[in-house]
C-alpha cells in the first residue's frame, strides 16, 4: 500500500493500493558540482528511471516544481536547451522557483505522479487529473502585472486565478485547496501580498466566519527583477463541503487572522480510500502568534515540528504519515542543525531542504508538509 525510499538524490512516497488511483510524490537532487545542464539531465535521468521503476507511464506527471540556485542566470538555459519542457507557451505545467536546494546543489525537483483510469491532461491552465467526478487541477507560475508594485502584481495572479476557476464553474470560496505564493525580497515586501489577499479574500467571500486557503508565502524569485510575485495552485472541482476540513489546534497556534494575515494553517480532504492532508508553511510559533526560541534555530525546528504533529493528529494522521516536506531555512549556516532534526523526526519520508526566507525575519526556518493515509468511508474514492 505505502512505500518510501530515502537515497542520497531520490526520495520518495509511493501510495498504491490494489484496487485504486496510485500516486507517489518525488524529490529529486542533482549532485553538487554539475553545471545547470548537467544538473538537468541527471535528475531528468533519475526521474525516467524511478517512473519505470514504479510503473508510472508518461502521462502521470501532474505537478512539478524545479528548484534553481540562481534563476536569473539558469532558467534562461534551461528553456533554450530543454525547450519540451521549458518552453514558455508551454511552461504552464512547471513551476520554477529560485530556492537554492541545500547543501550545494544548483538544482532540485518535486514530482506528483498519479495515474487511475483517465490520465493526466495538459491544458492552456495547468495539468488536470480527473476522477470519480472531480477535476484535481494544478498551476503553476501565475503572475500579474510586473509594471505595479507588490500589492498589483499580487491582485492581479489572483484575479487570474479567479478568471481560471471560473471555466470550470468553480471559484476560490469552494474549490481552492492550496497555494504557494512566492515573493521576492520577502522581508521588504510581502504586506503587499497581506494586504491584496486580504482584500481579494473578502470579496471572494473567504474570511474567519467561513475560511481561507492551505498556503505558503516565501521567498522567491524567477529570472525577471520585475516579477515581484508569482503563485502555484491546487483546486479540487466537484469536491463536496463535508469532505473538506479546515485545522484548527489552538493549543499550540492561534488563528492566522489574529496577527493580521489570512490562510489555513492546514486543510484536510477525505476520500473513499484514502485522506490527503496539505499543512502550510509552519512556523516556530505559539498559541498567542508569538515567535518561539528567536535565534534558537534547533529549538525552533522542535517546534514546528511539534506545530505539525498536531495539526496532523487534529486529522487522525500522524508524522508517519507525511508523504513529502519541504524545509525553508533563511541561512545556509544553520542547514546542518536543521537537517540533523529533521532526519531524527522524520526518518522515512522525502524531505528536501530549501535556502529561502520566511515572512517574518525572526523565523530561521519553516517546514511544509503533505500527507496520506488510508482510509474507508462512503465518500467516492480518489
Amino acid at each position: 500500500m505505502k512505500k518510501n525510499t530515502i537515497k542520497k538524490t531520490k526520495s520518495y512516497f509511493l501510495f498504491s493500493p490494489e484496487n485504486g488511483t496510485r500516486e507517489a510524490q518525488v524529490l529529486l537532487h542533482a549532485e553538487s558540482g554539475l553545471t545547470i545542464k548537467e544538473s538537468w539531465n541527471s535528475v531528468v535521468k533519475q526521474l525516467k528511471d524511478l517512473e519505470g521503476e514504479l510503473g508510472f507511464g508518461k502521462d502521470s506527471k501532474c505537478f512539478m516544481r524545479v528548484f534553481l540556485s540562481d534563476a536569473q542566470n539558469q532558467e534562461h538555459i534551461l528553456r533554450r536547451e530543454f525547450p519540451e519542457y521549458f518552453d514558455m507557451s508551454k511552461r504552464v505545467c512547471l513551476s520554477i522557483v529560485q530556492q537554492a536546494p541545500m547543501p550545494n546543489s544548483k538544482l532540485a525537483m518535486w514530482i506528483y505522479l498519479v495515474e487511475g483510469e483517465n490520465k493526466v491532461i495538459i491544458t492552456k491552465f495547468g495539468r488536470i487529473f480527473k476522477s470519480n467526478g472531480l477535476q484535481h487541477i494544478w498551476t503553476a507560475n501565475l503572475t500579474g502585472d510586473q509594471d505595479l508594485n507588490t500589492f498589483g502584481q499580487t491582485e492581479g495572479m489572483f484575479n487570474k486565478y479567479i478568471q481560471l476557476l471560473k471555466e470550470f464553474n468553480s471559484n476560490m470560496l469552494n474549490n481552492a485547496i492550496r497555494t504557494w505564493i512566492y515573493v521576492r525580497d520577502v522581508d521588504a515586501t510581502y504586506s503587499g501580498v497581506v494586504e491584496a489577499r486580504k482584500q481579494i479574500f473578502e470579496e471572494e467571500g473567504l474570511t474567519e466566519d467561513s475560511h481561507f486557503i492551505a498556503s505558503t508565502g516565501i521567498e522567491g524569485r524567477n529570472e525577471y527583477q520585475s516579477c515581484l510575485s508569482f503563485m502555484d495552485t491546487y483546486s479540487v472541482v466537484g469536491i463536496k463541503p463535508q469532505q473538506l476540513q479546515y485545522l484548527t489546534v489552538p493549543d499550540y497556534m492561534c488563528s492566522t487572522s489574529e496577527y493580521g494575515v489570512t490562510f489555513e494553517r492546514g486543510t484536510s480532504i477525505i476520500y473513499g480510500d484514502r485522506r490527503h492532508v496539505f499543512i502550510s508553511g509552519t512556523a516556530s510559533i505559539n498559541l498567542h502568534g508569538d515567535v518561539l526560541f528567536p535565534e534558537e534555530v534547533e529549538l525552533q525546528t522542535v517546534r514546528i515540528v511539534e506545530n505539525i504533529e498536531a495539526l496532523l493528529n487534529s486529522t487522525s494522521c500522524e508524522l508517519e504519515d507525511v508523504a513529502m516536506g519541504l524545509v525553508y531555512i533563511r541561512d545556509i549556516a544553520d542547514y546542518e542543525k536543521v537537517k540533523k532534526i529533521v532526519d531524527k523526526l522524520f526518518p522515512s519520508t522525502p524531505m528536501i531542504c530549501l535556502m529561502a526566507s520566511v515572512c517574518r525575519p525572526s523565523w530561521l526556518v519553516e517546514i511544509e508538509v503533505i500527507a496520506i493515509k488510508k482510509e474507508k468511508n462512503e465518500f467516492s474514492k480518489f
